[in-house]
């Protein structure tokens, strides 16, 4: 299920992308002038979905408290309530926060000991991800778009995760020779998508940069929702006549080759 779907909202579509992985993706497209209760209302109307994931921002007039807490934490495959339960046990880390982790390892990337800048610190992504890296070692400074000195504390980074959504913020020559760049903000001026890094050509000295998770992140969303899966009881509901008959065991082969 994922609410305030709107086409225009995302760079591709879930529902298309689930379908071709035996996912059936309920696309909910709320007014912005939808209340609280109206929101709640759908979360009480699709109390099947293996998992829930909600399009941010909200609008100004919902009460995000009671829209987060309302989502059962074995269906938040978004990890939106994982801010308010990083000290204890919790089902989902932020798909992207879990995407950063999953690439990280699969360059075998080990961050223990490494210092690690992350540009942006919102709830959803800088903070979660910033408690992900610190937990396995790594010393992790926080930083937002109006940090002071900016440049001296990236050229300090082995590893650079920009998240702050500013078009082109950090610049080549803030990037220290052997550093990881990890870009996750991106924002679209006219119909191109423009990262918070410099050009790649900009970036020789860098071991390695990655341009967007954006394709790693809708996996790991998915794979939390067939992994959510796992644990409800399977009833005849919420599959439509074209989503096609998978077995769980395809269903993580086929999660498992695009992670």
């Amino acid at each position: 299920l994922q609410l305030f779907a709107s086409p225009t909202a995302s760079w591709f579509s879930m529902k298309g992308t689930g379908a071709n992985h035996g996912i059936d993706v309920v696309e909910v497209d709320l007014p912005a002038d939808a209340t609280t209760e109206d929101i709640l209302r759908e979360l009480w109307n699709h109390g099947d979905a293996d998992g829930i994931m909600l399009a941010w921002p909200l609008p100004p007039c919902v009460d995000v408290e009671r829209v987060r807490a309302a989502v059962p934490p074995s269906k938040d495959v978004d990890g939106v309530r994982f801010r308010t339960r990083m000290e204890t046990p919790h089902q989902f880390a932020p798909a992207t926060c879990s995407a950063v982790m999953k690439l990280l390892d699969e360059y075998c990337v080990k961050v223990e000991g490494l210092h690690v800048v992350v540009i942006g610190s919102s709830c959803l992504l800088g903070r979660p991800l910033a408690h992900l890296l610190g937990s396995q070692g790594a010393t992790v400074t926080m930083l937002h778009s109006r940090s002071g000195d900016l440049e001296a504390y990236c050229k300090q980074a082995d590893i650079l995760v920009a998240a702050a959504g500013v078009p082109r913020l950090v610049r080549g020559s803030w990037v220290k020779s052997g550093a990881v760049v990890v870009n996750i903000g991106a924002t679209f001026e006219e119909d191109t998508m423009v990262p918070d890094i410099a050009p790649f050509q900009e970036l020789s000295q860098a071991k390695l940069v990655v341009r967007t998770v954006g394709p790693l992140s809708a996996a790991m969303l998915l794979y939390n929702v067939a992994q959510s899966a796992t644990t409800h009881e399977v009833v005849p509901v919420g599959a439509t006549s074209v989503t096609p008959a998978l077995d769980k065991s395809v269903i993580f082969e086929r999660l498992g080759q695009m992670l």
